[in-house]
């Protein structure tokens, strides 16, 4: 073997090596025995969740029994009439050939 094959098989043992022996290295781990990508992790969802309780916290309000009456104004409800939601859910619901409206069985003959 010639001097340049030499260097090249002892370059290519010396990676192998390296990488073997960075195979066998444990991830550092914290006190808690958690790796420090679980930690970061954790970190994140944790900030994650106190900043949406953050946001969650600031839409909160407290209304005055003044202000109530402007709430309770029936433009300012989910369905501003309740038969004609009622009726439109009927019908909805048998087109659908569902199982009724609201835990009511039935078919699709618009009868429940």
């Amino acid at each position: 073997m010639n001097r340049q094959t030499l260097v090249k098989n002892a370059t290519r043992l010396r990676q192998e090596a390296m990488i073997q022996e960075r195979a066998r290295q444990k991830p550092k781990m914290s006190a808690q025995g958690h790796s420090q990508s679980q930690s970061l992790l954790r970190r994140f969802w944790i900030l994650t969740l106190l900043a949406a309780l953050a946001v969650m916290a600031g839409g909160c309000a407290v209304v005055e029994p003044w202000e109530r009456d402007y709430l309770a104004r029936p433009d300012m409800s989910f369905d501003p009439d309740p038969l004609e939601a009622n009726a439109r859910s009927q019908i909805y619901y048998s087109k659908e050939t569902a199982s009724g409206g609201y835990g009511v069985g039935g078919g699709g003959c618009g009868c429940n």
